[in-house]
């Protein structure tokens, strides 16, 4: 009865720490995927996640501990940006102030088309 009992505390402890690895490794996954879409404040158009710069640690622990505490990727971004300033993220926010950085590609493809439009029509 007391080998039976053993086992079984032996049992619930492996499914435990089976699923506290689990947990970690998706832990890993989400901030490799956040450290992704974050700028390295100190390397030159390199991601948090492939800088190897004391910065890119420091913001890989601070999104793991966040992570930990049960915050969004959208929380984590945002605290981050308004910690660091909209640089360190590689997609701008859309809003009024960025609203330049969304149009202007889009204008001057419509400039181009009709450029070429012209000049095929009127040739």
């Amino acid at each position: 009865m007391f080998l039976i009992s053993i086992k079984n505390s032996q049992l619930i402890l492996l499914c435990i720490g089976l699923v506290s690895l689990a947990k970690a490794e998706n832990i890993d996954q989400q901030v490799s995927q956040i450290a992704e879409n974050l700028r390295c404040l100190v390397c030159q158009n390199q991601s948090v996640a492939e800088s190897d710069t004391q910065v890119a640690r420091n913001m890989r622990v601070y999104i793991r501990a966040e992570l930990e505490k049960e915050k969004s990727e959208k929380e984590i971004i945002s605290e981050l940006v308004s910690r660091y300033g909209e640089y360190v993220s590689f997609e701008p926010q859309r809003n009024l102030r960025n609203a330049p950085l969304w149009t202007i590609p889009g204008l001057c493809l419509i400039f181009l088309l009709s450029g070429c439009f012209r000049h095929l029509v009127f040739r």
